[in-house]
């Protein structure tokens, strides 16, 4: 990768206070598209040199797989959302949009003190939100965080996959529905504590763990992983 360009500082930082950061990063899809978003490079950093609100910027770029970022360091949402609404990069994105592969953008607040940011502590901060984006992804929203009331059971599913929760003293457990021996429905059947009874042939399991208390059934049932989040109750089963 080559190397970054310097750091340009524009307004020196308090460091007794807080910044926005901002990386984004900017692929191209076609070779053709890089004299002109070279050509339109010149103009933009002349125009950061005036943007108010802007503390300092510097750019990176990795020229074979045509993948450029920006690192910039704001006094707040509120100057990089008027810099954002005078949209002041709008002939350059309608010029390359053709050309552009999906952009994503990464934001975090850290005091002035760590101005300059470093690429490194940048790019981990990537990492650890494509990884969270990954893992939301997985979860999928069964009701509002209240559906399950205390003591009792409740069947949805998930991807395909039948699940049941179970409310111990406001406690949620999330597990597989259908019993190993006979594949009856967990939900449906007695909870008493952390162990849920099969309805069926009243095989007893341990809801916080899946494992097995009592057969006919000899394997545990499978856990998984719950949440609530923002008012809803989300499961994750893979």
């Amino acid at each position: 990768m080559a190397r970054p360009a310097p750091w340009t500082s524009l307004v020196k930082p308090d460091p007794g206070r807080d910044y926005l950061f901002l990386l984004s990063f900017l692929p191209l899809e076609r070779a053709r598209a890089l004299p002109t978003f070279a050509r339109f490079g010149v103009g933009i950093r002349r125009q950061l040199a005036t943007t108010p609100g802007l503390i300092g910027h510097s750019m990176k770029a990795n020229l074979r797989p045509r993948h450029f970022w920006t690192l910039s360091v704001w006094e707040g949402e509120q100057a990089l959302a008027e810099f954002v609404r005078r949209n002041p990069h709008g002939d350059v994105m309608s010029a390359l949009e053709r050309d552009m592969g999906r952009t994503t953008f990464v934001r975090w607040t850290a005091p002035g003190s760590a101005v300059p940011p470093t690429w490194e502590d940048a790019f981990a901060r990537s990492e650890a939100q494509a990884r969270a984006g990954s893992v939301d992804a997985a979860y999928v929203s069964v009701g509002p965080a209240d559906l399950v009331p205390v003591g009792e059971l409740r069947g949805s599913l998930v991807r395909e996959r039948r699940v049941a929760v179970a409310n111990v003293d406001g406690a949620l457990y999330a597990f597989d529905d259908l019993c190993p021996h006979l594949q009856c429905s967990l939900h449906e059947g007695a909870l008493r504590g952390t162990t849920v009874t099969c309805p069926c042939h009243a095989s007893d399991f341990d809801v916080t763990t899946g494992a097995v208390l009592s057969g006919p059934a000899k394997d545990p049932v499978p856990t998984f992983d719950l949440r609530v989040r923002d008012g809803e109750l989300e499961i994750r089963t893979g």
